[in-house]
């Protein structure tokens, strides 16, 4: 027989399971902010309290410009590249104000902006040569008799 006070001391292993588990979730932590601080932000607005005060203007000014239907149809161009813009019977030989906007969604270094210039049928040609193929929203504000006008569509740029 052996005796008990000759052995080894019995060594736990339940003190090492817990430090090992503990050093896996600090380098899970500090693994995920590296990778959160790598990571692009673009696309948030910096000042987003006034960007949500705005929003219910956007909401009524899209409502007005929904009155009668359609306000305008944005067709995609192939020569040349791009879009063009033709606003309803209700806006023509009217005196409109405002600007066009191309947010692309997925790299805000690509949007545009283009002041409202409309032709005699109240179309208007925005050229897309340059961008990049992929998802696009043209956001159209405009202004007639004092009041705010808002219409946006999405394409996908060939």
């Amino acid at each position: 027989m052996t005796d008990p006070a000759k052995q080894p001391p019995k060594r736990e292993t339940w003190p090492i399971a817990i430090g090992v588990v503990l050093v896996v979730f600090v380098l899970a932590v500090v693994g995920f902010g590296l990778f959160s601080i790598t990571q692009r932000n673009d696309l948030v607005v910096r000042d987003y309290y006034d960007a949500g005060l705005e929003y219910q203007k956007q909401v009524e000014s899209e409502e007005r410009a929904s009155e009668g239907g359609a306000p305008l149809t944005v067709a995609q161009l192939k020569s040349p590249r791009g879009v063009r813009l033709t606003f309803a019977e209700r806006f023509r030989n009217r005196p409109l104000d405002g600007s066009i906007r191309l947010y692309r969604p997925s790299n805000a270094g690509f949007d545009k902006s283009f002041e409202l210039a409309l032709d005699g049928d109240a179309r208007q040609l925005v050229p897309m040569e340059k961008l990049p193929p992929g998802y696009w929203k043209v956001k159209v504000v405009w202004t007639l008799d004092g009041e705010e006008y808002y219409h946006e569509e999405g394409f996908v740029l060939e």
